[in-house]
């Protein structure tokens, strides 16, 4: 059985915090609990759990095109009605995240909402 796993996006430090380096999920949370009573937004996200990925809640899934060039999908999400993590596309709609690392396409996480929001401000509508 996989260990539940978290981060948060410390934006006041400009850090992202991981729970594998607390020694208990309490102690990651009391973290949290004093982020969220400060002047910080603190940002929680939960590891998606897909075997032999490392995608959280809250990445950016993307596509290499020719030269350096990516093409954004979309935005890691879990859906509380479907009980599933999703990826939300930028052109709208959504898919059940592991089709896009099932299914052989060459998709990736380019980075996160947090860190690399310019992403989806540059990203391109996907067919």
């Amino acid at each position: 059985m996989r260990g539940v796993k978290f981060r948060i996006w410390d934006s006041f430090n400009g850090v992202m915090i991981y729970s594998e380096n607390y020694n208990s999920l309490w102690k990651f949370f009391k973290v949290y609990e004093d982020l969220v009573r400060g002047e910080n937004a603190p940002k929680l996200m939960q590891f998606t759990g897909l075997k032999d990925r490392n995608v959280w809640a809250g990445d950016i899934i993307g596509e290499p095109r020719v030269g350096d060039k990516l093409e954004v999908i979309g935005i890691v999400k879990y859906d509380e009605d479907l009980a599933a993590f999703i990826t939300e596309k930028v052109n709208g709609g959504w898919e059940y995240l592991h089709k896009h690392f099932d299914e052989n396409k060459n998709h990736k996480v380019i980075g996160n909402i947090c860190e690399n929001p310019e992403l989806l401000e540059k990203a391109e509508n996907v067919k």
